[in-house]
C-alpha cells in the first residue's frame, strides 16, 4: 500500500513537471525552425495588457474571404503569408487543411465571418511594461506603424521582439528618443484593415 502511494506521488510530480517542460520545448522548436514575419500590432490597452509576465498583443489585420464554408466556427482555418516590401503582409494560402510541404502556417481565429491573426503574448520584464506601452502608443499616435517580430511554425507563433523605427523595443525605451519612420500608416503601404480574398 505504501509502495503504491509513493508511486502515485512520483507519477503526479512527473506529470506536473512535464507540462512546463513540454511548453518550453515547443517554444524552442518554433524559435529554431519557424519562419520570421513582421506583424503590425494594434495600440496596447493600458487597462488590459498583462497576463502574468506576458504583454498581450493584438495584430491589425482583418481577412475577408468569399468562401463562406470556412466561416463555420467548427472549421479550422490555416493560412500562410508572404512578407512584401515595407513589411506589407500578403495572404498566400487559406484553407481548412494545412498546406502540403510547408511548416510556416498559422491557425487563424474566427471573428464573425472574417478572420484575424490570434493575439499573442510577449514575455517581458514587468518593470518595462509601462515604458513599452508608452513607447508603442506614442509612436502610433504620430501615424507610424509598430511591428512585432514573430516566428511562425506549424500553426503556432512566438513573439520575438517589438520593433519601432527598425529598432528593438529595448533599444527604444533605453534611448527614449522617437524619430520619424519611413513606415507610414498610408494606404499605399499597409492598410488599416487588410482586405484579402481567397482565390
Amino acid at each position: 500500500m505504501k509502495r503504491s502511494w509513493i508511486l502515485a506521488i512520483i507519477v503526479m510530480v512527473v506529470a506536473q513537471l512535464s507540462v512546463p517542460l513540454l511548453m518550453i520545448w515547443n517554444k524552442e522548436q518554433i524559435v529554431k525552425n519557424g519562419a520570421t514575419f513582421y506583424l503590425k500590432i494594434r495600440p496596447i490597452d493600458p487597462n488590459h495588457y498583462m497576463k502574468g509576465k506576458y504583454l498581450d498583443l493584438n495584430f491589425d489585420y482583418l481577412f475577408w474571404i468569399k468562401d463562406k464554408t470556412l466561416s463555420n466556427y467548427n472549421t479550422k482555418v490555416y493560412a500562410t503569408f508572404i512578407q512584401e516590401e515595407n513589411q506589407n503582409l500578403k495572404l498566400d494560402y487559406l484553407d481548412s487543411i494545412p498546406p502540403i510541404g510547408r511548416d510556416d502556417y498559422i491557425l487563424l481565429e474566427h471573428m464573425g465571418e472574417d478572420f484575424i491573426i490570434p493575439r499573442s503574448g510577449y514575455f517581458v520584464n514587468e518593470n518595462k511594461v509601462e515604458d513599452i506601452e508608452k513607447a508603442v502608443n506614442s509612436w502610433q499616435d504620430k501615424g507610424n506603424i509598430v511591428f512585432a517580430k514573430v516566428k511562425i511554425y506549424k500553426g503556432k507563433m512566438v513573439v520575438m521582439d517589438i520593433i519601432i523605427d527598425e529598432k528593438s523595443i529595448d533599444a527604444v525605451i533605453e534611448s527614449t528618443q522617437f524619430h520619424s519612420s519611413k513606415y507610414k500608416d498610408t494606404n499605399d503601404i499597409i492598410q488599416k484593415n487588410t482586405i484579402l480574398e481567397k482565390q
